[in-house]
């Protein structure tokens, strides 16, 4: 972990933001041309709105985007969330709160005798790598979410985790502790690449800081969690 933490720091110093970004394969966004027009688009109508009404708009989105499993959705929301609540971190912790409220929403319907319900089952017994996850959240919860929502080897998108994790017996804030903090990490990296390409296309971007730091920390993070996971 050190070593990748240190290589992307002489990345930052030799290259810049740019060289560690595309180093680390995160310039997806740049490459992506329905990517970058869903983000237009989200940021383009957010600044018809107040400050208010972009937050409840913005839970909702990400409500929407976790009930009916649009991943990619997800990913759009992420990346805008750092220009529309004022900085990186800010765009990290309010996507994963949203994700969260999101989250919560389809676990809810997991619960409760729905069709929805119905096929969540139906799915833990088509995956037998699925039947094992009662026994593991049963007896840490807030512990085996977290780790499999940084690192999801689960065989079904990770869209669904929510909708199995509703047919077990996890404690609710158990299930919402797990999702919320591990989302930070995820989210961080799209709230840092959001912000990052505005300052491109503004022409104000500039290196170093305490963005350059989180971008480190979270690789690092990332790394002890593909080996500890």
């Amino acid at each position: 972990t050190a070593f990748v933490v240190a290589g992307g720091a002489v990345l930052l110093r030799l290259g810049g933001r740019a060289a560690l970004v595309s180093a680390l394969g995160l310039d997806f966004a740049s490459e992506n041309p329905e990517l970058k027009d869903g983000l237009e688009s989200v940021l383009g109508y957010a600044n018809t709105m107040g400050t208010e009404s972009e937050l409840f708009l913005f839970i909702l989105a990400w409500t929407v985007v976790k009930v009916f499993c649009f991943d990619a959705g997800g990913v759009v929301l992420a990346l805008a969330s750092g220009i529309l609540f004022g900085g990186v971190i800010q765009g990290a912790v309010v996507s994963a709160f949203a994700a969260t409220v999101g989250s919560s929403a389809a676990f809810g319907l997991a619960k409760i005798d729905t069709p929805v319900r119905k096929k969540a089952l139906d799915l833990v017994e088509e995956y037998p790598s699925l039947r094992g996850i009662e026994k593991v959240v049963a007896k840490d919860g807030l512990k085996a979410i977290l780790t499999l929502r940084l690192a999801p080897v689960l065989p079904i998108p990770i869209g669904l985790y929510n909708y199995v994790y509703g047919v077990t017996n996890v404690p609710y804030l158990q299930f919402a502790g797990g999702i919320f903090l591990g989302s930070l990490k995820p989210y961080l990296l799209d709230s840092y690449l959001g912000v990052f390409g505005k300052q491109i296309v503004d022409g104000t971007t500039q290196d170093g800081g305490l963005q350059d730091f989180l971008l480190l920390v979270a690789l690092g993070v990332s790394v002890l969690i593909g080996v500890f996971a």
